[in-house]
């Protein structure tokens, strides 16, 4: 077998995690954008299946989190939304470090937005 062929076959394993990857991140970035526009219709239940569904895919999706918190703090669960709002700010704070701020424009970071929510909270 020539070196370029086993070359190939070498990096095939690696090239099908990365696809993998983008896609469960990709996964999770629809539900999440599906739930959203749930919580704005207040159907709260339906929005947390499709955020429990994004956060399956992708722990560390802080967009997600923070969402779930706000699903917590409109159903009476203050304790979850305590600790949506903590790993939101978390995931985006090492978000940020990586790749730069995951943010609104209107409203800020998730990590600012989640400091907002948790103040409410008090």
């Amino acid at each position: 077998m020539n070196i370029r062929l086993q070359q190939c076959l070498l990096l095939l394993p690696a090239l099908m995690l990365c696809a993998c990857a983008t896609s469960t991140v990709s996964e999770s970035q629809s539900q999440t954008d599906i739930a959203f526009n749930l919580i704005k219709q207040k159907d709260y239940a339906a929005a947390k299946t499709h955020l429990d569904q994004a956060l399956e895919s992708d722990s560390h999706n802080a967009m997600a989190h923070l969402d779930l918190g706000v699903v917590y703090q409109n159903t009476g669960n203050p304790a979850g939304a305590r600790t949506e709002y903590n790993l939101a700010i978390t995931d985006d704070t090492a978000t940020d470090k990586m790749v730069g701020a995951t943010s609104d424009s209107s409203n800020g970071s998730v990590s600012q937005i989640a400091t907002r929510n948790l103040e409410r909270l008090n």
